[in-house]
């Protein structure tokens, strides 16, 4: 027993120097006014690494100088948000065209780890906050596993209240960011645009480049693309083709969802308070409440 809560409070440990590392890079990362001088779009086919499916690949390209002295210039390679379908990708590449002004972060010291503002979601500050969770929860188990000696006599009290604090600790945030789309998230109504086709990649693009497997496999499948209002702009989306993020939101006929406003591809075909803040906090506070309450319950018990 003694040897298990060492392990993980080590792991506890090194779970919280990459929390800390990752909160002292957010903190100390520096920011720039940044305009673009050059621009470019690969559109590759295959597959990701997170899906078995072959869809199309986008890579944005972009080469910054910063807007204040003195000069400094950046190269930023990344995805285009979600995007999917070639108009989703194309919408997050007009962003960038030549001479539009960007807020970019450079982490101190890594001159090269550029990280565009608006689409970069893997930030130190995220990162730092999952590493505080692993951190707090193998804390717990070190704790719970360190207390076992004291099971002896009153049962394992210990690992109860430790169960029971897991869920009531995840009730936080899944409580803070139910609230945050209901009270936040904008519902959409799209407008449906032509007939379901493929997308014809020998048509000019400006500063786009296809691969031949792209060119090959891209006229291939057949997808309906609507249009849709969000934060004063117009985006396209496709859905009925590949797997995209709008696909499983538009089931039905009509191109309607909610949205977040921090986000365009984070969408939700219904918000409701029973089902996105008091059944997922409920069921989390029920648990957690009865297995602490029946630790604290044995170790109270004079039997």
């Amino acid at each position: 027993m003694k040897i298990a809560a060492i392990i993980f409070g080590l792991l506890a440990a090194l779970c919280g120097w990459n929390a800390a590392s990752n909160f002292r890079d957010a903190y100390t990362m520096r920011k720039y006014s940044a305009k673009v001088v050059g621009s470019k779009l690969k559109v590759d086919f295959g597959r990701t690494d997170s899906d078995s499916i072959e869809e199309p690949l986008y890579t944005i390209l972009v080469d910054l100088v910063t807007t204040n002295e003195p000069i400094s210039r950046f190269h930023w390679e990344g995805d285009p948000g979600q995007a999917v379908y070639p108009e989703e990708a194309l919408d997050e590449f007009a962003r960038f065209a030549p001479g539009t002004i960007h807020n970019i972060s450079v982490v101190r010291g890594s001159p090269r780890e550029v990280r565009m503002d608006s689409l970069d979601s893997s930030s130190p500050l995220n990162k730092g906050i999952a590493w505080s969770s692993f951190t707090v929860f193998l804390a717990i188990v070190a704790l719970t596993i360190s207390s076992a000696r004291s099971w002896n006599k009153k049962g394992p009290w210990g690992l109860f209240v430790a169960i029971g604090l897991l869920p009531l600790l995840g009730a936080i945030p899944v409580g803070w960011f139910g609230y945050e789309r209901l009270t936040t998230w904008e519902y959409i109504s799209g407008t449906i645009v032509g007939v379901e086709k493929p997308f014809d990649p020998t048509q000019p693009l400006a500063n786009v480049e296809f691969t031949a497997k792209a060119l090959e496999k891209i006229p291939e499948t057949s997808y309906q693309r609507f249009t849709f209002s969000w934060n004063g702009n117009t985006y396209t989306g496709g859905y009925r083709g590949w797997h995209g993020p709008y696909d499983e939101k538009l089931a039905q006929q009509e191109p309607r969802f909610y949205i977040s406003p921090k986000d365009r591809w984070a969408t939700a075909a219904t918000v409701e308070w029973g089902e996105d803040f008091l059944i997922p906090v409920g069921i989390l506070m029920l648990f957690g409440v009865a297995f602490t309450g029946v630790g604290l319950l044995i170790r109270s018990s004079k039997i």
